[in-house]
């Protein structure tokens, strides 16, 4: 059989692409931070009329300018406050040091639309202190080393539509904390080495926590999903050698746990505990003490999870569902023992899933599933048009995704939208479509499963989206 791809479509015509795997450029997002309309204000350096000092800059800087800081004055002993618009670039995250000596918070952001690159950002105070913390819109925390904080990166109440991407979160208690925040972004993140958790949400609905690494959270997880946290999508992260991988409970329902790689954690790989209708997905679940499992949780889906030398590979103790009725799909388990003597891929007999064995995984795979890539294409029109198009000779399962409309003026008409097609047929296609309404320069970005991300770039007017 030739397996030509999966193909995406976005009907929206376009001029130019930039497509970033799950590690971009520090140098092209450096570049294109500085592209401003505003004013470039210097802090250290040698040059006539630099500041000293990070926050008279920002004090003296208007919306739209951009607060360039030199390293050969770091560490910069400050607490830092942005109530304004505006890029904050440091010279190198290595040697560029914003120091909070053992107090309050480093870095608080309640201005709108503010971008920080580029900084080593460490030693806030004890709890509740933060390295960075947001309680604003529409930001991007990018490229920083956050080491030495209670919590690396927190976003509070009201903290809506923001980026967090390619930090390295390391060496404190919490790394990225989300607490009543909405519509964010959290990808390619290292979020590591934490007495508690690396990544955390409470109360938090309609984020994406794609392509991160979480690991050596060895007191506690690697990812917490809590508290009436609806409608989530955790997908294409690696979460290894935790306490803990990753845990919804509280009433953390109606979720997406996709292709995610969870192994060597200490007890559960995947552990749902009072939480519903989620959907458990294509998950590699490998070498934990328990691959994935449930307490008193029920009308979950799990099904193309791959559960591979776990000294228990499932537990369930309520009403699951473990296979996909439709495409009659279940899960691969490396101890099931049943033949496939019609040779399709599906066992002749079900996968019995303790303690009770009431749940049974109807049709267990014979071979682990193979979570499958896609590519990204874009035009313009009257809205977003995502098209997703199957070029494989056989059906396409489990493509999730995520659409953001970024920029713009008066853009505010459901510009995200972020979901999960079950499946394609051979030589068919499905759509996602974004309405927005605006003015003025968008940067449209799709991000999948994996946790690539493809960006492009437009004008919209009103309703229609000319090529840059």
């Amino acid at each position: 059989m030739i397996r030509k791809g999966l193909v995406i479509a976005v009907i929206l015509l376009f001029v130019g692409i930039t497509v970033f795997p799950s590690i971009e450029s520090e140098t092209v997002e450096k570049l294109s931070t500085l592209i401003s309309n505003g004013n470039i204000l210097y802090v250290g350096g040698t040059g006539p009329g630099n500041y000293s000092v990070i926050q008279d800059a920002i004090d003296n800087a208007s919306n739209g300018d951009t607060v360039f800081v030199y390293d050969d004055s770091a560490p910069y002993y400050e607490h830092t406050i942005i109530n304004k618009s505006i890029n904050l670039i440091g010279e190198n995250r290595d040697t560029t040091i914003i120091d909070g000596s053992g107090n309050g918070t480093v870095v608080y952001i309640s201005g709108d639309y503010v971008n920080i690159t580029g900084f080593t950002i460490q030693n806030c105070g004890p709890h509740p202190y933060s390295g960075i913390e947001s309680v604003s819109l529409f930001n991007c925390i990018s490229y920083n080393d956050i080491i030495s904080n209670w919590y690396g990166i927190r976003m509070r109440s009201g903290c809506h539509n923001n980026t967090i991407k390619y930090n390295h979160v390391v060496d404190g208690n919490v790394g990225i904390y989300m607490s009543g925040t909405n519509g964010n972004l959290i990808i390619g993140n290292n979020a590591s080495s934490q007495n508690h958790q690396g990544i955390s949400i409470y109360a938090c609905c309609n984020n994406t926590v794609t392509g991160n690494n979480v690991e050596s959270n060895t007191n506690n997880l690697g990812i917490y999903i809590r508290y009436y946290s609806l409608h989530n999508t955790i997908s294409g992260n690696n979460v290894s050698n935790n306490e803990k991988g990753i845990k919804l409970e509280s009433h953390a329902d109606h979720n997406i746990i996709s292709g995610n790689n969870v192994y060597l954690n200490h007890e559960y790989g995947i552990r749902l505990e009072y939480a519903d209708y989620t959907n458990v997905i294509g998950n590699t679940v490998s070498d934990n003490v328990v691959g994935i499992s449930l307490f008193e949780s029920r009308d979950n889906l799990f099904y193309h999870n791959n559960l591979i030398n776990n000294s228990q590979n499932a537990f369930d103790n309520n009403r699951n569902v473990w296979y996909n009725s439709t495409h009659q799909r279940g899960n691969y388990y490396d101890d099931y023992t049943g033949e496939d003597n019609d040779s399709n891929g599906i066992g002749d007999t079900p996968y019995s899933i303790p303690p009770s064995g009431n749940n049974l995984d109807l049709y267990p795979l014979m071979e682990p599933y193979i979570y499958q890539d896609v590519t990204v294409e874009l035009h313009t029109g009257f809205f977003v048009k995502v098209v997703f198009v199957n070029e494989y000779e056989s059906g396409i399962f489990d493509v999730v995704y995520q659409i953001k409309v970024r920029g713009g003026i008066f853009n505010y008409l459901n510009k995200d939208k972020n979901g999960m097609l079950d499946y394609i047929g051979p030589g068919k296609n499905k759509s996602a479509i974004v309405p927005i309404i605006g003015i003025g320069p968008i940067t449209i970005e799709v991000i999948i499963g994996n946790g690539e991300t493809f960006n492009f770039d437009a004008t919209v007017l009103f309703i229609y989206v000319f090529p840059k």
